[in-house]
């Protein structure tokens, strides 16, 4: 239960594949703080049979913050052994372009000892997000890291 309340919203961008647990593991650690309806995360969140896409405009309409949420394999790859992020339909690359157009604070969270992809492996328009500050969670320092970035989203 949260121990109060905080006007922020918050988006969790992640690849499935890449970081779930992590990215599950961190938003039971935001929830101590947070309420459940300030942070969308699409498993949590969208129910039988709701269109994704409107589910995300909406959810991306209101949002405060845009964590993106990046483990070793963000990139992803389709089932032809391309990039996924370079795919024009794949939802991690459409939920980061909608944030940076419309001007959202996006946080490149950075899982698994993970660096941000270099420049030849993202489309162009996710660029900016290769100028965002980064934030590391290693799992040897969860609790204070988390703690730090709670700090950081409650001021």
């Amino acid at each position: 239960m949260p121990t109060q309340s905080h006007p922020k919203k918050l988006f969790i961008s992640y690849r499935v594949q890449d970081t779930s647990a992590d990215t599950g593991r961190l938003v039971d650690s935001l929830k101590q703080v947070f309420y459940d309806d300030q942070i969308f995360m699409d498993i949590e969140k969208l129910e039988p049979g709701v269109d994704f896409t409107k589910a995300l405009a909406k959810s991306l309409e209101t949002c405060d913050v845009l964590f993106a949420i990046i483990g070793p394999e963000w990139v992803g790859e389709d089932k032809d052994g391309h990039p996924r992020i370079m795919r024009s339909d794949d939802w991690v690359r459409l939920e980061l372009e909608t944030a940076l157009q419309r001007g959202i604070r996006l946080i490149p969270v950075l899982m698994r000892n993970a660096t941000l992809p270099e420049m030849t492996d993202i489309p162009e328009s996710l660029y900016p997000l290769l100028n965002r500050q980064t934030y590391e969670i290693s799992n040897k320092r969860w609790k204070y890291d988390t703690d730090q970035l709670i700090q950081f989203l409650i001021q």
